[in-house]
């Protein structure tokens, strides 16, 4: 099974570009830790393919190349709340208070990645990586806006709990 990461600079987490099996130092590096022993007789292949310094909007230019040419059989779509609330228009020193309102108009930028994946028919779990300031009702807001687009949707919490964070993701692209 060949998973493809897609997504920001929490998912690039210092990922050797020279070499194509980098999993980087961060969360796809973790998940790939716990999966392994989880699933001995799965054959699963991660991909890291965040952009780093990149601007997030370049993903949509890169899709062909960073993500359907490695003919995946799923992708996750990497997200988090600081960042769709940002795009909603929020100030950086503002984005650790609750704003649903900045959400509902930030997360059109996933959505448009949502869009673009599925028009390869590629499975998308759309994972969001949980922080501190994060508030259920934000997760909620984001699960409900995934699941009525037909992705799948997993919360992850490596941040915070390490590869035990990592677990609902796993369980949701195995």
């Amino acid at each position: 099974m060949r998973i493809v990461f897609f997504g920001d600079s929490i998912t690039d987490c210092g990922r050797d570009r020279n070499d194509t099996k980098s999993l980087g130092n961060g969360y796809v590096k973790i998940l790939s830790d716990k999966l392994r022993p989880i699933y001995p007789d799965t054959d699963i292949e991660l991909i890291n393919k965040g952009v780093s310094g990149d601007e997030v909007s370049d993903l949509l230019a890169r899709v062909d190349e960073d993500v359907i040419s490695l003919k995946p059989d799923a992708v996750v779509l990497v997200a988090t709340v600081r960042a769709l609330k940002y795009n909603g228009g929020v100030a950086k020193a503002d984005l650790a208070a609750e704003n649903l309102e900045a959400l509902q108009k930030g997360i059109c930028n996933l959505e448009k990645h949502i869009e673009n994946l599925q028009k390869y028919g590629v499975p998308i779990v759309v994972t969001l990586n949980s922080f501190v300031t994060d508030t259920p009702a934000e997760h909620a807001f984001i699960r409900d806006f995934c699941e009525k687009r037909g992705c799948e949707f997993a919360l992850s919490e490596v941040w915070e709990k390490g590869a035990e964070g990592g677990v609902a993701l796993a369980e949701k692209v195995l």
